[in-house]
């Protein structure tokens, strides 16, 4: 078993990625990506050009050419150029984007007579000093002589160091650069393999793991008091001792001797051992904390933490210590804990005193009551209570949307800490984690780890009105047909399968009903699943099906039209969720000229944004993104400068007679997209709402070789509306019938359509 479980470890991991995209809203990972800030040279800071240097290439601001904003910047060629290209570039550390897919985009105009190549290059170089990707766009050069959006996207080698990004001229020549974009897309599926061979986790129990056992209520609370001063002193007290210590080995190493502690003064002796030596100037007592000694008001120079989402959660975040010569008292926080004690916890360390060695309380020589070659393990007890606390204390801090979920996370907590000292093996904590992470609401949360789930049933299914329907099935397959319903699987009522499903996916209600119904049609290849069935009659009967290739659901027939397809006369259908880029490239020239367009998005969206400018005659914007600064524990944070998308109006125009269809398991990037067309009014929006989860999602690893995800960032709508657990709410709602699907009907594209040609009818009057 252990085998299969890491031969599809990586189709774990890929399901996961399609429930919870890693790329929500395209956060700009580029310094000073509008050109728009300048050195004292007059240049773009945070760039760096070969031009001006007597190469025979020239770069200046233009204040006369831009697509928007105040400037671009000219490259351009002089006399007979030295150099064999000009360039202006910018370079990036490469170590968070490895095995990610980057898409680099950026507006650009050609001279008027045309240079031997022009093009935008993205180069990644490896450790070693060779190339692990290049493209600087040969084979389509730059050419037009007005702005256009051109975009590169390459995967970056898992052992690169450097990516440089940039546009050239080579020999004569000239070129506009501006508005330039490099968004991390998420990790490549392709490059998975390499990475998980890099950390897999141990799938078989070894020596020193710990077998399950319950958990009294003493240990419940004893290990709830651990987690609360664990995340705070992880990511909030700024010690060097904080900063260094091995965090994974003292939550596995101390978790024993915490569960284990009998009365409060032997809890609070525990915890001062595990903590004091990280952070001294923590005060812990036995009662409350009026039992706490004064405090001296703070003063002097001293560091503290300044965290810019979580830094290594993902490339648009960091985190970092910060001098203040005068500390606010606020930062002194002071509270109770469970197990009867209080603490007392300045979020400072000043510069004279800090420790510049670390305590023993690291266990540098591996982990205490383990063998010494012994790993973490969801197989573990202690693990498994490590990785629960490292989940719920990260969460408590940096998770940006705790005002709108309403979720009792000490009492999740409790429920987690209960669940996981018991679980059987990994797979059961799986579970447990992806129950504790439900509570949190999140469309992008999810708990990722190797799965022997390899094979789909070989037909489609959803909810309607209550039921759950056949939507489709695969070519071959006897006595089951679309608008069926089913009513049992494998013996167990549909509904309750379908909402044994939701309690383990995070997201809005809508959201998880549509991961929910597609993740029970999920197993293992060669598996029989008997169904029962009843027909549009009331006739009744029984179907068994077996488990076929896995994810090959596009096998049988879609009510969907295909792709691209002109479905009317001057009518044109396409799907943004089945069509790649270069297919979208090469439909614009039908679809420009189209006198009305449904635009499906019924799922994530697969191409760039470059079609949306024109739909627009003005500059538009998206919904807010905005990356939480946290100054602060419990999710105290500012936010900084709004970094939603400003989209430029480019030609050829497409019509303004325009349907977007949509529904629940558009999420993220696809959410991004509707939400424009809804802020701008750029067409009619129709179906159901989307998932309500929208941001770059964060990942982190924890303890025994979970992965956990959530959502990062924050996302307003454009008027500081709420879009989390809401999402893009249609203009007008559709939804399938089941006697809609009984005869091969999609009546959600049927209202679109239908608008879409009576507003044909009237532009054409």
């Amino acid at each position: 078993m252990e085998n299969a479980r890491l031969i599809f470890g990586l189709i774990g991991v890929a399901l996961t990625l399609v429930a919870a995209p890693a790329s929500a809203q395209d956060a700009n990972i580029l310094s000073n990506p509008s050109l728009e800030v300048l050195n004292e040279d007059g240049m773009p800071t945070g760039w760096f050009s070969n031009a001006n240097t007597g190469t025979g290439y020239e770069a200046e601001i233009d204040r006369e050419t831009q697509t928007d904003g105040a400037q671009s910047i000219h490259l351009f060629s002089v006399d007979d150029a030295e150099a064999a290209f000009g360039n202006i570039a910018q370079s990036i550390d490469a170590t968070a984007y490895r095995g990610h897919r980057l898409r680099l985009t950026a507006s650009a105009k050609a001279g008027a007579s045309a240079s031997q190549h022009t093009g935008l290059w993205f180069r990644v170089d490896k450790a070693d000093g060779s190339i692990g990707f290049f493209d600087n766009m040969r084979d389509r050069p730059i050419s037009e002589n007005e702005w256009q959006t051109y975009t590169v996207e390459g995967t970056v080698d898992p052992s690169a160091a450097r990516i440089t990004i940039g546009i050239l001229v080579l020999g004569e020549g000239e070129v506009w650069l501006d508005n330039v974009e490099l968004i991390d897309l998420g990790p490549d599926p392709t490059t998975m393999a390499d990475e998980q061979s890099q950390n897999v986790p141990r799938l078989e129990p070894m020596e020193g793991d710990v077998a399950a056992m319950p958990i009294g209520e003493r240990g419940v609370q004893n290990l709830a008091a651990f987690a609360r001063l664990y995340g705070l002193v992880r990511w909030f007290h700024p010690s060097d001792a904080a900063v260094n210590a091995n965090w994974d080995q003292l939550a596995i190493s101390s978790i024993p001797d915490i569960e284990r502690s009998s009365d409060p003064a032997e809890l609070a002796e525990a915890l001062r051992q595990v903590f004091m030596p990280l952070a001294p100037t923590l005060e812990i007592v036995v009662g409350s904390t009026d039992k706490l000694t004064d405090m001296a008001a703070p003063q002097g120079l001293a560091l503290e933490w300044q965290h810019l989402g979580l830094g290594g959660t993902g490339p648009a975040y960091s985190s970092q210590r910060v001098s203040v010569e005068r500390v606010d008292e606020s930062k002194i926080l002071t509270e109770e804990l469970p197990g009867g004690l209080s603490f007392r916890l300045p979020l400072y360390a000043f510069l004279n005193t800090r420790s510049e060695t670390l305590s023993a309380v690291t266990w540098e020589g591996g982990f205490a009551h383990k063998p010494e070659s012994w790993t973490p393990s969801g197989h573990d007890r202690t693990t498994r209570l490590a990785s629960i606390t490292t989940a719920w204390s990260l969460l408590s801090h940096f998770y940006p949307y705790w005002d709108v979920v309403d979720a009792d996370w000490d009492v999740a907590l409790a429920r987690a800490l209960t669940q996981g000292a018991q679980a059987a093996d990994d797979e059961e904590f799986q579970r447990v984690l992806e129950r504790l992470i439900s509570e949190i609401d999140d469309g992008h949360g999810a708990i990722v780890y190797p799965s022997d789930i390899n094979a789909i049933l070989p037909i489609d299914w959803e909810m309607i009105d209550g039921e759950l329907v056949i939507t489709a099935v695969a070519d071959g397959i006897a006595d089951i047909e679309p608008g069926m319903t089913v009513t049992a699987i494998k013996g167990t009522p549909s509904s309750q399968v379908i909402s044994e499903h939701m309690d383990h996916i995070s997201g809005s209600d809508q959201y998880s009903l549509a991961i929910a119904q597609r993740r029970s049609r999920f197993g293992l290849a060669g598996d029989e699943v008997e169904l029962s069935v009843s027909d549009l009659a009331g006739q009744e009967s029984t179907v068994t099906l077996s488990m076929g290739q896995y994810l090959q659901s596009g096998q049988f027939a879609k009510l969907r039209p295909q792709t691209v397809k002109e479905v009317d006369p001057g009518i044109f259908y396409v799907d943004l969720s089945r069509i790649n880029q270069s297919q979208l490239d090469e439909a614009m020239v039908q679809l420009t000229d189209a006198e009305g367009i449904v635009i499906d998005l019924r799922g994530y969206l697969r191409v760039n944004t470059q079609w949306i400018s024109q739909l627009a005659d003005q500059t538009i914007r998206s919904a807010k993104f905005l990356r939480p600064q946290f100054t602060g524990p419990d999710g105290e944070a500012t936010y900084d400068l709004d970094g939603g998308w400003t989209i430029s109006p480019t030609t050829p125009r497409l019509t303004e007679n325009i349907v977007f269809l949509t529904n629940a398991s558009a999420i993220s990037f696809a959410e991004s997209v509707l939400g424009t067309v809804k802020e701008n009014n750029l067409g009619t929006i129709v179906g159901a709402p989307t998932a309500g989860a929208n941001g770059n999602a964060s990942a982190y690893a924890l303890p025994g070789g979970y992965g956990l995800r959530y959502t990062g960032m924050l996302v307003l709508n454009r008027d500081d509306s709420q879009h989390h657990l809401i999402g893009v709410v249609p203009d007008v709602l559709a939804s399938p019938t089941r006697e809609g699907v009984a005869a091969g009907r999609d009546e959600v594209f049927e209202v679109g359509l239908q608008i879409v040609t009576e507003q044909a009818s009237e532009l054409a009057r």
